[in-house]
């Protein structure tokens, strides 16, 4: 699960920075990947890979299967909206009535008659933006995208056979841009190894968006605090003061040992935690941060 800062729109003046779409991926969807399993009255609706729609803000509506996925944005700005084209949509053949959202209370929760009598398709647009944050520098946002729509008064379920979706940006404020970490020095690794831009390139949509947006020298040509804020620090030879948890405010550590003065019996051990702490030191002094 990706976690993100949720920022808060300010007065402030707004800062320089990119505008317009930045970020587009187009999803297509098939009838072989729907199944369809009856409950009572109802029908619960599934796809391949999806999740379902079990929303609290949304109990009531139709319990549809939904995909999440993550953009990777410029920094120094935030969306300023989501732009859905819907290409093409297919009927799926039959009549459905979708079980609706319940809560978590036992007491059954019957469907929201504005939308199970409605002849507009639910969602009235497949993809909704749900977050737009900052994690350690990235921005990022999350979407949702439902490869069905349902039309309650036809009974009928349109599979999105082909959408468009693209974030638009603007600028931070001063206000907001204040708000985001940006870290006081460059970690020592290419930007391409290190640890959290590898595990976002494989969660969000556009991974091309790091060399982009983030890469010091990319094509994008952005400013970013990875590459213009941060503060060049030497790799520790010798004593250093490392910081309590891991982040990018003080000097980089290589390896981390993980002990106590007890024994897998649970009985105590004296000494141990002092001999790591000798070798963590001298490890450090042979070119390796250790602690």
């Amino acid at each position: 699960m990706l976690s993100t800062l949720l920022l808060l729109a300010g007065d402030s003046a707004v800062a320089e920075g990119p505008t317009g779409v930045v970020a587009e991926h187009t999803f297509g969807y098939s009838a072989q990947e729907v199944d369809v399993r009856a409950i009572g009255d109802y029908d619960l609706l599934s796809y391949r890979g999806a999740e379902p729609d079990q929303a609290r803000s949304r109990i009531g509506h139709p319990r549809l299967p939904v995909f999440t996925h993550h953009f990777i944005l410029p920094p120094g700005t935030k969306v300023d909206d989501l732009v859905v084209r819907v290409r093409t949509t297919s009927q799926l053949e039959g009549s459905y009535w979708p079980l609706p959202i319940q809560s978590e209370e036992d007491e059954f929760v019957p469907p929201d008659d504005e939308i199970y009598g409605s002849y507009e398709p639910y969602p009235a647009e497949p993809a909704l933006l749900t977050v737009d944050g900052y994690m350690q520098g990235y921005h990022l946002a999350t979407l949702q995208v439902w490869p069905l729509q349902f039309v309650g008064a036809l009974e009928k379920i349109l599979v999105v056979t082909e959408v468009k979706v693209g974030a638009s940006v603007i600028p931070l404020t001063a206000e907001e841009s204040a708000r985001v970490f940006t870290p006081r020095r460059q970690d020592w690794r290419p930007w391409e190894y290190r640890p959290e831009v590898r595990s976002l390139m494989n969660h969000v949509l556009n991974p091309e968006g790091f060399a982009t947006f983030y890469r010091p020298g990319g094509s994008g040509g952005f400013d970013t605090p990875l590459a213009m804020s941060a503060v060049q620090e030497e790799r520790p030879f010798g004593g250093f003061r490392p910081t309590e948890f891991p982040s990018l405010e003080g000097p980089p550590v290589n390896m981390l040992i993980i002990t106590d003065d007890v024994r897998t019996s649970g009985a105590a051990v004296s000494g141990m935690t002092d001999a790591f702490e000798d070798w963590a030191d001298w490890k450090t002094s042979k070119g390796i941060p250790t602690v």
